[in-house]
């Protein structure tokens, strides 16, 4: 066999096992190619990980004492439109299932929300654990809240929360706020 052919091979084939994640997700939550462009990399301050995310968008680097992150939301259109998502790195352990029953069920009762979906799916060969519910604000208005949590190691964790608003183009805004997530490169 040619050495060329089997070289090829390989990049092909490790090529469609990196974009096993992200369709893996993607196909969870009925989601096709996003259409964002124009993104950016942008990376959290301790250097745990980067995104690309919309020059266009607002977005904003945090640290508080056990976590920092991004934030980041298209600001050119009206908040019933949009949706806000934050990448955090996270200090402490998290066990997948056993600790997100707890947190998830909080959220639910917290902001009135019923569960929708959740899944279980490897994100870098790290176990990672997707979680959506759909609720009413106080003006009657439909969201949803995605979180997804990625366990890097038992000291670490990176969350990524969008907040969805408004009843129209959920789904789309869900899919782009997962187009997002596909983004994220683990750094250290």
């Amino acid at each position: 066999m040619n050495i060329k052919i089997v070289f090829i091979s390989i990049i092909i084939g490790l090529s469609l096992l990196s974009c096993q994640y992200e369709s893996t997700l993607s196909e969870h939550f009925s989601c096709s190619n996003s259409s964002l462009s124009n993104l950016e990399t942008v990376t959290e301050f301790q250097k745990n990980f980067s995104v690309k995310l919309p020059k266009n968008w607002k977005t904003e680097l945090y640290s508080i004492s056990n976590q920092s992150g991004i934030i980041s939301a298209d600001t050119s259109k009206v908040f019933s439109k949009s949706y806000t998502i934050d990448f955090s790195i996270n200090n402490g352990s998290i066990n997948l299932p056993e600790d997100l029953n707890k947190k998830i069920n909080d959220l639910l009762r917290d902001k009135n929300l019923m569960e929708v979906k959740t899944s279980y799916h490897q994100f870098d060969k790290k176990e990672a654990f997707a979680h959506l519910s759909i609720g009413k604000d106080p003006e009657n208005t439909t969201f949803s809240v995605f979180q997804y949590y990625i366990k890097l190691d038992e000291e670490k964790y990176i969350l990524v929360k969008a907040e969805i608003h408004g009843g129209s183009l959920q789904q789309e805004r869900l899919c782009e706020a997962i187009s997002l997530i596909n983004k994220i490169e683990i750094l250290n």
